[in-house]
């Protein structure tokens, strides 16, 4: 396994970048000196860390220093953003399995030879990529393609023939990330920066946090009938001397929100996590 593993590596330094950092981190893998070989790829990633060519030695070298989460999360970043095939590969022989599931015109259970569309249900061993099974929804044989950013590094589009995805969790329960259909606010963007900018806690966190430039991520579910619930903050851009506060009073602006018309999959009102923000400007 090892010696096919380092094959590809090979492969890939045969167009390797220019950067420096890059030939240091090859010369440091090749001395078998992979902290440092580690080191110089995480600098050349901070340089462009859309780079494909170092995303897949640097995870080829946490594996070596036995960090198999981080191999499989770079390795993830890389079939589900840019469709790599040998990181495909890699990630489902050490780090999860996948199962097909193919389905007629009206999504009832078929076969693999009369199918309009087919389910990918991927198994994760390393649970720090998502919370449940990731599930991508295909629909090979429509006469259009679409573009969409990757649902977990969305650094890049590409063209596919995704029509939705979801998370599924032990209870059966499926959480849509994308479908054609998303749900949306009321009447449109304008009115929902209208309802943020008047919303009496967008206004306090303003007056009492004296926040400037700043932007809160959120994510949270919108239920088939429109309501918002489990309200996360994922992260804070921006400085500020009172996060908790900031926390609570951006939850209390989307919990506040009007109910929402909900997304459908297949005609079906569907939950649905939903990634949003928050500009404090």
């Amino acid at each position: 396994m090892k010696i096919q593993i380092i094959f590809v590596l090979l492969l890939y330094s045969l167009s390797m970048s220019a950067q420096d950092y890059f030939k240091e981190g090859v010369k440091y893998y090749r001395q078998k000196n992979y902290v440092m070989a580690d080191s110089m790829f995480t600098k050349q990633l901070n340089v462009n860390p859309s780079d494909q060519n170092v995303i897949f030695n640097s995870g080829i070298v946490k594996l070596n220093l036995k960090d198999t989460c981080a191999f499989c999360n770079d390795m993830y970043i890389l079939y589900h953003t840019f469709q790599d095939k040998n990181a495909e590969k890699l990630y489902f022989l050490l780090c999860g399995r996948n199962d097909t599931m193919y389905f007629d015109k009206h999504y009832l259970p078929s076969d693999k030879h009369h199918f309009k569309y087919y389910e990918i249900l991927e198994h994760h061993k390393y649970t720090n990529l998502l919370n449940g099974l990731y599930g991508e929804i295909h629909a090979p044989k429509s006469n259009h393609r679409l573009t969409i950013a990757s649902t977990i590094y969305p650094l890049s589009k590409i063209p596919n023939d995704i029509i939705a995805t979801f998370c599924l969790y032990g209870d059966s329960t499926r959480e849509y990330l994308f479908t054609q259909s998303p749900p949306s606010f009321p009447g449109d963007e304008d009115a929902k920066l209208k309802y943020v900018l008047h919303s009496p806690y967008y206004i306090q966190a303003m007056k009492e946090l004296k926040l400037h430039h700043v932007v809160v991520d959120v994510q949270y579910i919108i239920d088939k009938d429109g309501k918002i619930k489990d309200i996360t903050v994922t992260e804070i851009n921006g400085k500020t001397d009172n996060i908790e506060e900031l926390k609570k009073l951006t939850k209390l602006i989307i919990a506040n929100m009007p109910t929402q018309i909900p997304a459908t999959f297949m005609g079906e009102k569907v939950d649905y996590l939903k990634s949003d923000f928050v500009s404090y400007w």
